[in-house]
């Protein structure tokens, strides 16, 4: 990983389509707006995003569990 790839250093957090908690850990954090899921792969993944609901998070403990 280099410097630019720091998740402190990615300017998309900042985006409502990004879920900072998400991209903090190091995930792509695209957020499907109409839905709500984001997606959890990891960062610069080359397919297409896998979209869970925001009830998980990315480490697969629920919301409610917090």
């Amino acid at each position: 990983m280099n410097t630019s790839d720091r998740p402190a250093d990615r300017l998309e957090v900042h985006n409502a389509s990004v879920n900072e908690e998400v991209a903090m850990a190091g995930g792509c954090a695209q957020v499907h707006l109409p839905s709500g899921r984001t997606c959890h792969l990891p960062h610069g993944h080359e397919d297409s995003c896998a979209f869970i609901p925001p009830t998980i998070r990315h480490d697969g403990e629920t919301a409610a569990a917090r």
